[in-house]
């Protein structure tokens, strides 16, 4: 179990993965390339299904979940997420968990969308079909525009695993072996991400448990890559 819950980080990240000096800035076109193909397959993928998305229905804990507005702020965040968790490891010279956190995205990305590809799942989404003024009959205005952005961007597709809540738990691995503070503060934005998909009824349970098991099955692969890289 210490394998899992421990990323392996070392004193001197920068002598343990024989970085060069241009090894940070290199880090960080690559941090933008990674970025670039996780959006592109993903929107891919939610524009175009070649097979008939499986239609999977709710369960009681979805049931019992309101649709909640305010829940899209946190939805958005997760698109901010794994860069501020970027932004600090650069700070601190953690060279080797942000490469891990690189590759960590990168495989689950892969993964999930071949996933998407071969296996589509869909949701209903009433909420999709709304507009900007059904929007502000039930919240404000910031609100119904952040609602309506998500739902004209992240169509019903593309449903389990829930990247939202995969890539969140990766953002929060990484971080494991940091101050105290840093690790709770990350770990209740995760959760407070992983409701979101629920609270804003773009995600299913099973979506969040998939995306949460993804996170987490994929952790031997992503050090093995790591280990080659020090080789």
């Amino acid at each position: 179990m210490s394998f899992f819950l421990r990323p392996g980080l070392v004193e001197d990240p920068l002598k343990d993965n024989n970085l060069n000096e241009n090894s940070p800035t290199d880090l960080i076109w690559r941090f933008f390339a990674v970025a670039l193909i996780y959006f592109s397959l993903y929107l891919l993928n939610n524009r175009y299904q070649y097979f008939s998305p499986l239609s999977i229905p709710r369960t009681q804990i979805d049931e019992i979940i309101p649709f909640t507005p305010w829940g899209v702020y946190f939805y958005l965040f997760a698109y901010i997420q794994p860069t501020l968790v970027f932004i600090y490891l650069f700070q601190e010279k953690d060279f080797r968990n942000m490469l891990f956190l690189q590759n960590h995205i990168l495989i689950v990305s892969l993964i999930a969308n071949v996933i998407f590809f071969f296996l589509p799942t869909t949701i209903d989404v009433p909420y999709s079909s709304y507009s900007i003024n059904d929007f502000l009959n039930i919240t404000d205005t910031i609100t119904a525009y952040c609602l309506t952005l998500i739902y004209s961007v992240d169509k019903p597709f593309n449903c389990l695993p829930s990247l939202h809540v995969a890539i969140s738990f990766i953002a929060t691995y990484v971080l494991w072996t940091k101050q105290r503070l840093i690790v709770f503060t990350s770990v209740f934005l995760s959760l407070l991400i992983a409701l979101s998909t629920l609270l804003t009824k773009q995600h299913i349970f099973y979506d969040v448990i998939f995306g949460f098991l993804l996170s987490i099955v994929t952790i031997p692969l992503v050090q093995k890559t790591i280990t080659k890289s020090n080789t």
